[in-house]
């Protein structure tokens, strides 16, 4: 018993040895005489750190507190109003009470869709910036890729270890922040 294992793993070592390589010949194939380079980047770093992007986020944020302000403004009217309308309940005739509440009603409504219609606003003013800062990011990887005669770039996010030496996110951030520092951020404010 002992000799037929030795036996057949001395057969199965022999047509491993023999065997071509399969693998490398494939490997070889799909190459064909292109050398793979590979880089990393992190594009959360980038957007996180890039002036172009603090710009922006600032930017929002100046926008959202302008849109706050106003929106608390309308909130205390309305609040005075609907007092007034409680207030004046009872000295109001059913329909006439009932016609002021139908006003007080339409103007918290015309409010609740100014509010809508701004957010909205912002949204989408900040979602043009970001897709300008993506195409200038997207060329300057591009512009990285063919100085450096590079093959593959991949985001950090899908790589468990790489050495810092393929990691080009300071080079691309460094160019970022030259060629886009700032974008203006097109938002509507709507009808005040």
């Amino acid at each position: 018993m002992k000799r037929l294992t030795i036996s057949v793993l001395t057969v199965f070592l022999a047509l491993l040895v023999t065997a071509p390589p399969v693998a490398a010949e494939e490997k070889k194939a799909l190459t064909d005489g292109v050398m793979v380079k590979v880089a990393i980047i992190n594009i959360d770093k980038i957007m996180r750190l890039a002036k172009v992007a603090k710009n922006i986020r600032e930017q929002h944020k100046t926008f959202r507190t302008d849109f706050q302000k106003t929106i608390q403004k309308e909130e205390e009217e309305l609040h005075t109003a609907n007092q007034e309308l409680a207030r004046k309940r009872s000295l109001l005739s059913p329909e006439a009470f009932t016609e002021e509440r139908r006003k007080f009603e339409e103007r918290l409504m015309e409010v609740q869709r100014k509010v809508q219609e701004r957010s909205h606003s912002l949204e989408k003013a900040q979602n043009a910036a970001m897709k300008k800062v993506q195409a200038a990011l997207q060329q300057i990887v591009v512009d990285i890729a063919q100085e450096h005669k590079l093959t593959l770039i991949v985001n950090s996010k899908q790589v468990v270890f790489h050495h810092n030496s393929l990691d080009i996110t300071p080079v691309a951030l460094k160019h970022l922040d030259e060629k886009l520092p700032a974008v203006k951020f097109a938002f509507d404010k709507g009808s005040e």
